[in-house]
């Protein structure tokens, strides 16, 4: 089958975890992923390329809707590349209206939304890992604030947080690039755990993807950063 990821994220040194779309717009969560699988320089998975993944039903117990069992080894098709044009109109039609739309708990656990990124901000959990948060509002008005385990986005941002806070220059200019595009978010929930029950089924849910869509005024149109 053959996929465009949305969601490449880390689990820990060991295990990541992929989202991705197929040519028909149907979600899919090709598990297991190694994390040195996705971030080794010749991954099979990267951002607007297809990959080709042998799969099969996923013999899970608490298997999400989207999850399948990988079944043989990824190939990356370098042709498929999706240029900075094109992706804009890909992720509208992909897009749900809201979070809830996207992310429904038992019905779906994998979703994209267009979104406005209010802050980005660092925090400490319970166990004294810090973790990466994004507080947005979707199309629906509702306010959310969710971890972002996504491997880009903590590329991006943790070679700026000292002492457990963002540096205050450099999140004044992240927020101010992510609000002047149309910035879109992957929504997807982990399975559930009965430790948080919720409006998502008690799964915990989170930012696994960021993609913007910058405006090129001067050539009257939008692309994404490769």
């Amino acid at each position: 089958m053959r996929l465009l990821p949305l969601a490449i994220t880390k689990v820990d040194d060991h295990e990541a975890c992929v989202g991705a779309v197929t040519e028909a717009g149907e979600w899919i969560r090709p598990e297991p992923v190694a994390t040195a699988q996705v971030t080794a320089a010749d991954s099979p998975f990267r951002y607007w390329h297809r990959t080709e993944v042998p799969l099969g039903p996923s013999a899970e117990p608490d298997a999400r809707p989207e999850d399948r069992a990988v079944r043989g080894a990824p190939v990356l098709d370098p042709a498929s590349y999706v240029p900075p044009e094109e992706r804009p109109a890909l992720l509208e039609r992909l897009c749900a209206p809201d979070a809830e739309a996207a992310v429904g708990g038992a019905r779906r656990t994998l979703g994209l939304i267009r979104a406005q990124v209010l802050d980005v901000t660092v925090r400490r959990a319970t166990g004294g890992r810090a973790f990466l948060r994004c507080r947005f509002r979707d199309g629906a008005g509702a306010e959310y604030d969710w971890i972002v385990p996504e491997i880009a986005f903590g590329a991006r941002v943790w070679p700026h947080v000292h002492d457990g806070r963002l540096d205050p220059p450099y999140r004044a200019g992240l927020l101010e690039s992510l609000r002047g595009a149309d910035t879109f978010l992957t929504l997807g929930l982990t399975k559930p755990n009965d430790r948080f029950p919720n409006r998502f089924g008690g799964c915990h849910p989170l930012v696994v993807g960021v993609h913007a869509a910058v405006p090129d005024r001067a050539a009257g149109r939008v692309g994404t950063p490769a």
